[in-house]
């Protein structure tokens, strides 16, 4: 979750190699220099689901994003940096034993989606792109199934896989194309 990244050392039993214990946040200068990394041309984030597609995400986006626009200030290299939309629940719901209204889920993704846009829309000029990879998705149609049953709900099929990937090489390939 964002929220693992932003503020935790260890999060479901894995160390975060953006955290500094010094500072106690994500720190994207520390990440390059403790990894011994050179800055990539972009980073892609796709978190929020994990949030719960709630508001904290958003903020949390942010200050991830500032972490990034401080390292750039000092490098020559710019960091793009990719937010990419997550896709929406199944219109039956993910599966009975969970207990929510599937209809509230899907307004409550659509209002995150509003907010997300809001927050990091029409940024490109700072080098912030909203990839709307939700929108090739069928929310019903492309996830796992097994004799015709969604049998994973909560991941997507090769194929949405594959689809949201072909949005993602759009977006680097206009970005980053020679003109």
């Amino acid at each position: 979750s964002t929220s693992n990244y932003l503020s935790y050392a260890t999060a479901t039993g894995l160390d975060n190699p953006f955290y500094n214990s010094a500072t106690k946040k994500f720190d994207f200068s520390y990440y390059l220099s403790s990894t011994k990394q050179s800055a990539p041309d972009f980073v892609l984030f796709y978190l929020g689901a994990n949030d719960g597609y709630r508001s904290i995400a958003i903020l949390n986006y942010g200050e991830m994003i500032e972490s990034i626009k401080a390292y750039n200030k000092t490098s020559p290299k710019q960091v793009k940096i990719f937010i990419m939309h997550e896709y929406l629940a199944p219109r039956a719901g993910y599966s009975v034993s969970y207990s929510f209204d599937s209809a509230v889920r899907r307004d409550e993704q659509f209002d995150y989606f509003d907010k997300l846009t809001n927050a990091f829309g029409g940024r490109e000029d700072e080098g912030i792109y909203l990839i709307p990879a939700h929108t090739c998705i069928d929310a019903d149609g492309d996830r796992v199934k097994t004799d015709g049953k969604v049998t994973d709900v909560i991941h997507l099929s090769r194929a949405g896989y594959r689809k949201q990937a072909d949005i993602v090489s759009a977006y680097i390939y206009a970005i980053f194309s020679v003109k």
